[in-house]
């Protein structure tokens, strides 16, 4: 039944998935810009306090709106979340924040993507204290192979790589690391079309950018109560 519901409250383009998108439009996952002034009503979204834009006052304020976003059925993840040592407000904000919104995707059902700054040791010590996490994506992933591997003991853990991955050759040997279906691909900010990230992709895994295409929109759908149809 909710399936259904987001399906009919949504549309999406079955071109290239793109799960982490700062441009309003057709087809992929939009990030809804704060204030959150608007529900989107004819596309998927995504929702979360973002680290640089956490203020505590503002938090506390703003999580009964939050609650009403992320219950909305074309709302398909908590994004963007996480932790930020350069950027943001003090640490225990931070970490009280990621806490609360993973909790709320675990109930909801869907996952969260993460913003990850200088905080691999905070995000860690968040996961033992929630729980059971939701399944997390990495967003613009551009760890070196060594971290990658370490973070693969994650089992509930997805990796998104987007526009750095045609200018970092390193994060080639990175994707490979990375079992097939916990791969994602993103445009996040930037114009970049996101099926440029699939060529190279493709060109990485040997595969065709529509193979990676049905391969992500797959990974997502066996993570969420929400799946794209």
């Amino acid at each position: 039944m909710e399936a259904t519901r987001a399906a009919e409250a949504s549309t999406f383009t079955p071109s290239f998935f793109d799960c982490h998108r700062h441009s309003p439009g057709e087809g992929g996952l939009y990030v809804l810009e704060e204030p959150w002034k608007q529900r989107p009503e004819k596309q998927f979204f995504t929702v979360g306090f973002h680290p640089w834009q956490l203020e505590e006052a503002d938090f506390y304020a703003r999580k009964a709106r939050f609650r009403e976003l992320v219950t909305a059925p074309n709302c398909l993840a908590v994004s963007e979340c996480g932790l930020d040592r350069l950027r943001g407000p003090k640490e225990a904000l931070q970490v009280e924040a990621l806490s609360w919104q993973l909790q709320v995707a675990q109930e909801q059902g869907i996952p969260a993507v993460l913003h990850v700054v200088r905080g691999q040791d905070l995000l860690q010590a968040v996961w033992k204290s929630v729980g059971v996490p939701p399944f997390c994506v990495w967003h613009g992933c551009t760890l070196p192979p060594r971290r990658v591997e370490a973070l693969l003991a994650y089992p509930f853990l997805g990796f998104s790589f987007g526009e750095a991955l045609l200018r970092q050759p390193y994060l080639e040997e990175s994707l490979r690391l990375i079992p097939e279906d916990r791969i994602f691909f993103e445009t996040d900010a930037s114009a970049l079309p996101i099926s440029r990230i699939y060529e190279k992709a493709a060109m990485v895994l040997d595969r065709a950018p529509i193979e990676l295409n049905a391969l992500t929109i797959a990974n997502w759908n066996l993570r969420t109560s929400r799946p794209i149809l």
